[in-house]
């Protein structure tokens, strides 16, 4: 992929949220189009551009509309007034809410059948990687919606009330957030891994 290549997706991925209603929640002025708004997006990191069978996915997050609003942008639905904070601080970066940002993920698939606790647990850490957050997860499958086709995401990066995990699939075809037990293997549910960015993670 070319430096072209990358602008394009960068302005593609850009264009999209602006387009769905990202723009106006941040008060970009229509005048200026998406423009203004991909000022504020960073460009690809570098160590991104080599392909990485393991994690194919290149995901934009903005979560600065917050959560909630975020998922009412998407048509994502939410359940009940439930709320969610990270399970692994080493996970989240001090500035993430409050920027946009990229990430390298995979679908979760390969954990399939295994608990949301396995894959918050050292094993990630040795490997170097990390899972997903519940925002992460929603701007996965906004732009790669096939992740969530006959497939559950286990957002392992961020936990809910008692021993519960975030998760993420389709409810008679639409898009919901929810939660479920973390020591509980489930055929169709599997968590998605993110590369940790040390770039951003010292930032």
């Amino acid at each position: 992929m070319d430096f072209i290549d990358l602008r394009e997706v960068r302005h593609a991925r850009a264009t999209r949220l602006f387009g769905s209603g990202w723009g106006n929640v941040l008060r970009y002025p229509r005048i200026a189009g998406v423009d203004g708004y991909l000022q504020s997006v960073p460009p690809i990191p570098r160590e991104f551009l080599e392909p990485d069978p393991e994690f194919p996915l290149l995901v934009l997050v903005d979560v600065r509309p917050g959560l909630d609003r975020c998922c009412a942008l998407a048509g994502v639905s939410v359940s009940g007034d439930q709320s969610f904070h990270p399970s692994v601080p080493d996970w989240v970066t001090a500035d993430e809410f409050d920027k946009p940002y990229w990430i390298l993920c995979n679908d979760g698939r390969s954990n399939r059948a295994r608990s949301p606790r396995f894959n918050t647990t050292d094993f990630c850490r040795e490997r170097g990687v990390a899972g997903l957050q519940a925002h992460e997860g929603l701007f996965l499958a906004i732009q790669h919606p096939s992740t969530v086709d006959d497939n559950v995401l286990d957002l392992v990066g961020s936990m809910a009330s008692g021993a519960t995990t975030a998760c993420l699939g389709r409810i008679f075809g639409r898009l919901k957030l929810t939660h479920r037990q973390i020591d509980c293997p489930m055929d169709d549910c599997g968590a998605p891994e993110r590369k940790i960015d040390r770039r951003l993670r010292s930032a």
